[in-house]
């Protein structure tokens, strides 16, 4: 015996575009939610290091004249220690 169809599946049927537009929007997400996650960790890891870091500040200037002057960067070594 062969299951019957209901006209409401056959009415109300997904779009072979929305089918595949959903796929890939879970994918897409799935992917971020993965990265962003392992990036989290890393980031954690890196900052609970202790001893010796550079600290990097870059400044950049307004553009005079059409000349945009370089960007002016200071290091300062600083050590990070538990408290």
């Amino acid at each position: 015996m062969m299951p019957r169809r209901s006209l409401f599946s056959e009415v109300h049927r997904e779009p072979l575009f929305m089918t595949w537009l959903r796929r890939t929007v879970v994918c897409f997400v799935g992917i971020h939610v993965v990265l962003s996650m392992w990036s989290g960790y890393r980031a954690i890891v890196q900052v609970y290091e202790f001893g010796p870091a550079v600290v990097r500040a870059t400044a950049f200037g307004s553009s005079q004249f059409l000349r945009t002057p370089p960007p002016e960067v200071r290091e300062l070594t600083v050590e990070i220690r538990p408290d």
